[in-house]
């Protein structure tokens, strides 16, 4: 009996945990997050609506920019695999949708803690830590996006690898690849563990897993229904778009350097760098030998990761779970060491060991109820209400919506309209930078221009991007909302909640 429930340890707290985190999403009445997770619910009910093969690209919800033009579904197969839940009431969807992705992390999770060899206890620790030890990752893992199941997929690559499975990594870059353009991660890890076993003198195992990812990917290429614009899509996504940094890039685009992650991300660092310099001190470590070459690879993707994730927030998606992953590994090289650290690290007085083993335990324990308690806080925040303006609309019309980032509720209430921007702001500087500017210009000064100038901007913008209506939020563009009104040629059609949506003059149409 002993035995079992130690072995069952790890799936027992997985359990708890997903139990906890479904308890929270499902007693939520709005969408975790107003982001991504909106749109591609639409995308995957388009695709059920008017079958897979039939819906070509984000054409169907955009009239003008980038992804009008470049005729693609970069998140193919992850919207594909949204699809059952869109069956379901839209909420609920969106909610079923993050808690089958967290029972996929929990899982794939223990499965690779277990192949670290860890015994089930420790697996069950690096698994709370895994979910509990940085909230930006989590409270990001439960926003219902793609990136979730390339956080997954990723783990999936390190077990594999691990595991010495060359058809797993296979397939598993090859389905990376149709799920979205992130496919770059689960290939990175691939690379850095190719080369880390070629020094290691593993080249045999260094050729088969190139081989094996490189196939992957070009199945995943090969079988995308729309290859080539995906191909197109991915030059500009990587080699484009990541360096426009002057023209003001989404925030998850931004350093992670001033974001409360950076403090998990250097505790994590601090136990690693720990880990190693005893583990190369008492002769336990050798980097290039062949047996430790997963620790040489895994210490090389979070140091390339972390250098990403000074440039890019969004990065702590894959970066925070190999963190895990490497301390678990320098674990289990070295378990004694790890058991001594309170000894080392902790003060030899009684009364400030446990004062500080108390300070300890409520950070902890406040660190596990920060992302529950978040959800249900910021719930009526999440409120689709404030965009019921978009629901005047008449259907089939082309929206001129100068809020990029409302396109996603947008979409998500009404994707039976065409909209000029969305999905990010650069979409609209690659094939517009004048209008770019000129949006940008009313979003930053509006103060600045009178009425009759705002008044006279939308016109230019209608110009270039011919309309049947203009949206426009409250909060950026009060004073454009109020120069529309005051134009008897521009007809409000509603102003409820923090949208007001104007039917354009028919010359602009």
């Amino acid at each position: 009996m002993r035995r079992q429930l130690r072995f069952s340890a790890d799936v027992l707290t997985g359990f708890l945990i997903f139990l906890l985190f479904s308890a929270v999403i499902l007693l939520l009445r709005n969408p975790t997050s107003l982001d991504d997770g909106l749109r591609h619910f639409a995308m995957a009910q388009q695709l059920r609506g008017h079958g897979i093969g039939s819906v070509s690209g984000w054409n169907v919800f955009l009239y003008e920019g980038y992804l009008s033009r470049v005729i693609v579904d970069p998140w193919f197969l992850s919207d594909v695999l949204m699809i059952p839940f869109t069956y379901l009431p839209p909420i609920a969807g969106l909610h079923l949708f993050v808690v089958a992705t967290l029972f996929g992390l929990v899982a794939v999770s223990i499965l690779l803690f277990r192949s670290l060899q860890l015994k089930p206890g420790a697996s069950a620790f690096f698994l709370a830590l895994l979910l509990f030890g940085d909230q930006q990752f989590m409270g990001r893992f439960l926003f219902a996006r793609p990136y979730s199941l390339i956080t997954i997929a990723l783990l999936c690559v390190v077990w594999a690898i691990i595991r010495r499975n060359w058809i797993a990594v296979m397939i598993v870059a090859c389905v990376s690849v149709l799920l979205s353009q992130l496919f770059v991660f689960p290939l990175l890890v691939c690379f850095v563990a190719a080369a880390a076993l070629f020094l290691s003198s593993r080249k045999r195992d260094a050729g088969l897993l190139l081989l094996a990812a490189g196939t992957g990917a070009g199945m995943g290429i090969f079988l995308h229904p729309d290859a080539a614009a995906y191909v197109t899509y991915l030059v500009d996504a990587f080699l484009h778009i990541p360096f426009l940094r002057s023209i003001g890039l989404s925030g998850e685009m931004s350093s992670g350097l001033s974001n409360l992650s950076f403090i998990s991300v250097l505790c994590a660092w601090t136990l690693v760098i720990l880990l190693l310099t005893n583990a190369r001190r008492s002769g336990k470590l050798r980097f290039f030998g062949a047996e430790q070459a997963d620790v040489l690879w895994l210490c090389a993707l979070c140091l390339l990761l972390t250098a990403g994730y000074l440039f890019w927030l969004r990065t702590i998606d894959v970066l925070w779970p190999l963190l895990v992953v490497c301390l678990a590994r320098l674990y289990v090289l070295d378990t004694a060491f790890v058991w001594s650290l309170p000894h080392l690290l902790l003060p030899s007085n009684a009364k400030m060991r446990l004062t500080l083993l108390l300070a300890g335990g409520i950070l902890c324990s406040g660190q596990m109820i920060a992302t529950p308690y978040t959800f249900l806080r910021d719930d009526t925040l999440h409120s689709l209400s404030d965009y019921v303006s978009i629901r005047a609309v008449p259907t089939g019309s082309r929206v001129l919506n100068l809020d990029w980032d409302r396109f996603f509720m947008f979409v998500f209430l009404r994707p039976d309209l065409h909209y000029a921007t969305g999905i990010d702001p650069t979409f609209t500087y690659l094939t517009d930078p004048a209008s770019w500017r000129m949006i940008l210009r009313m979003t930053a000064g509006q103060a600045l221009y009178s009425l009759a100038m705002l008044d006279d901007t939308v016109r230019q913008l209608l110009i270039a991007y011919p309309s049947d209506d203009v949206a426009l939020s409250k909060q950026r563009f009060s004073r454009t909302i109020a120069a529309l009104k005051q134009d008897a040629e521009f007809r409000l059609l509603s102003d409820s909640g923090s949208i007001a949506v104007f039917a354009v003059p028919d010359r602009y149409r």
